[in-house]
């Protein structure tokens, strides 16, 4: 099981290339860091995992599903895919707890006691019931990360997710994680142009320059 990228293009202009012929393997478990410069298409590849954006060629399967091909698109609702982004993307009117507790589908008793979980990890107890807005950008953060690994997703895409963070907070959550990744099985892609997150967090760094030509 594992997630497979073979021959992907995709391009914003018919006549301006941005991804041709990217192939890319992540074994199961695997943490993979993606780096480069900003523009080169890192983020798009996300997109296009995410199902939020179509190829225009190439096939992209994970765990034996196949998400895309020339004949085929699951729509991002049924991939099964944890994401977090850069900007956070929590859900305004929701309370913390209620954001943390978005994806999960456990009854009502076994959902707040997971919940509970994951607001300690992230050491977000005092603001359960805080809502996004009342939130420094530290706690945004990692309510959105805590509300990605809630679900314990088999397949987590993580778009520059540090880089609103100060340094020390940075460097505590990114150790934090690779545990809690190692112990939960998942399989991470991690786009970042930070190395320091690549080092910390990544099995294996690879630059996005080498895949996409």
């Amino acid at each position: 099981m594992s997630l497979n990228i073979q021959h992907l293009q995709f391009r914003y202009k018919p006549m301006v290339p941005l991804i041709e012929n990217l192939s890319l393997k992540i074994e199961t478990g695997q943490i993979v860091a993606l780096t480069g410069i900003s523009g080169c298409g890192k983020s798009t590849l996300i997109q296009l995992l995410l199902g939020t954006l179509k190829p225009l060629k190439g096939e992209i399967t994970f765990n034996h599903i196949t998400f895309s091909n020339d004949h085929l698109f699951l729509i991002p609702q049924v991939r099964g895919i944890g994401v977090v982004f850069q900007d956070y993307a929590l859900f305004p009117h929701l309370n913390v707890r209620q954001n943390v507790g978005f994806g999960l589908k456990a009854k009502a008793s076994l959902k707040q006691i997971e919940i509970d979980r994951w607001l300690k990890i992230f050491s977000l107890g005092d603001v359960a019931f805080s809502f996004p807005h009342q939130l420094s950008g530290g706690q945004m953060q990692r309510v959105a990360i805590a509300r990605a690994l809630a679900p314990q997703p088999s397949l987590l895409l993580m778009d520059e997710p540090f880089s609103n963070l100060d340094a020390k907070l940075a460097y505590r959550i990114r150790q934090d994680l690779k545990p809690l990744f190692k112990q939960l099985k998942m399989t991470v892609l991690l786009v970042t142009h930070h190395r320091e997150d690549a080092l910390d967090i990544a099995d294996q760094i690879i630059d996005f320059s080498s895949l996409n030509q």
